[in-house]
């Protein structure tokens, strides 16, 4: 729903960007019980902000005014602030990328960060190659996640890649009780984002949030509570392997990555965070697989007009001639894969480890 319909069912005269106004519009439409249950700001009054949206989807205009807010943060981000990056000669963006700009590992972007471009297509569809060009686009599938069964070393999780199942309709199978082709794409997605919220570290009030503001699943705290222990239940070694990077990194400072890079918290402002701690394995891991995929690409498209023109942490983005499309594309492939096995010896991660296409703007190749 487009901003003009959100001030229509608000009121005309109600700025839906204003706190003040929606908070006195909230007021006088809704009754004392509503009121009373409405979350509050840190002094008192009532919330206007997403999250207290989110949290009441039982108020006819709360659809209306999510979609609004998303938009105008939308076009706040990523219209005029982008479109002061376009070179006046080249028409082209020419952002900065820096190695180790992030304690994670992973390469940072910035003027602009062309890695928060949004994914939806209305976005990324702006994005066009030259004249007689197309792009190519790959990007790893469950990249953080592969890296991180390998390194827990969990049996069930390595035998599902090594069975070729779809891990995440495994996990939700294996919550269940049910058999994989029963598994619905609902639960699918639950499975998803419990699998994912888990790995990063997040409780079950985080995979609840997780939940419902990434993957749109409604999940109360007490049902991810349940679910996140059936999950460690079913992946024990997973569970162990984060208590140990936990219990080891509070106490050095230091949580070491699959590449052999160290990162240690004694040296960051905010300190050692548990959440970080557990992550790190295996986003940095992620991050340096990307790095050797770079190195052999780069070898790879040297006799090529290929150039590489966008990475957003586990995907690549590069033009080329739409007579190469197809060569280019296989060489971004095998890179990413090669990349891989720098890392890690594992033949059988390899399936369905990279998607990839081809089109006229980044949207059209997704």
């Amino acid at each position: 729903m487009s901003p003009v319909h959100t001030v229509g069912i608000i009121g005309a005269g109600v700025n839906p960007g204003s706190a003040k106004q929606v908070g006195a519009w909230l007021k006088e439409n809704m009754n004392a019980a509503s009121l009373a249950s409405w979350p509050r700001t840190a002094k008192g009054a009532l919330a206007t902000n997403a999250s207290a949206w989110k949290a009441r989807p039982d108020v006819p205009v709360s659809a209306a005014m999510l979609s609004y807010k998303r938009a105008r943060t939308r076009l706040n981000s990523f219209g005029e602030k982008y479109r002061q990056h376009i070179h006046p000669v080249t028409g082209r963006m020419h952002a900065s990328f820096r190695l180790g700009g992030i304690v994670s590992g992973r390469i940072a972007c910035s003027k602009p960060n062309l890695q928060q471009v949004p994914r939806e297509p209305e976005f990324r569809a702006l994005f066009m190659p030259g004249d007689g060009r197309v792009l190519v686009v790959a990007d790893y599938s469950q990249i953080e996640l592969r890296v991180a069964v390998l390194l827990s070393k969990d049996a069930s999780m390595l035998q599902a890649y090594r069975d070729g199942m779809d891990i995440h309709r495994a996990t939700a199978a294996a919550m269940l009780d049910i058999r994989p082709e029963e598994v619905t794409s609902t639960q699918r997605t639950q499975a998803k984002a419990l699998t994912l919220g888990t790995l990063y570290g997040s409780g079950p009030m985080g995979l609840a949030k997780s939940a419902r503001d990434s993957y749109g699943v409604g999940m109360t705290v007490e049902q991810a509570e349940a679910f996140q222990a059936k999950f460690y239940g079913t992946y024990p070694a997973l569970r162990c392997w984060q208590q140990r990077i936990a219990k080891t990194s509070r106490r050095s400072g230091i949580v070491a990555t699959p590449g052999g890079r160290r990162r240690d918290f004694r040296s960051e402002k905010a300190g050692w965070k548990y959440t970080e701690a557990v992550n790190t394995p295996g986003q940095a891991g992620a991050a340096e697989v990307m790095l050797e995929a770079l190195a052999v690409l780069q070898e790879g498209l040297s006799d090529s007009q290929a150039r590489l023109v966008n990475m957003v942490h586990d995907e690549l983005v590069v033009e080329t001639r739409t007579d190469e499309a197809e060569s280019v594309r296989r060489i971004v492939e095998d890179s990413m894969r090669i990349g891989f096995t720098r890392l890690f010896d594992a033949p059988y991660m390899l399936h369905d480890l990279v998607e990839s296409g081809i089109g006229a703007s980044w949207a059209d190749a997704k």
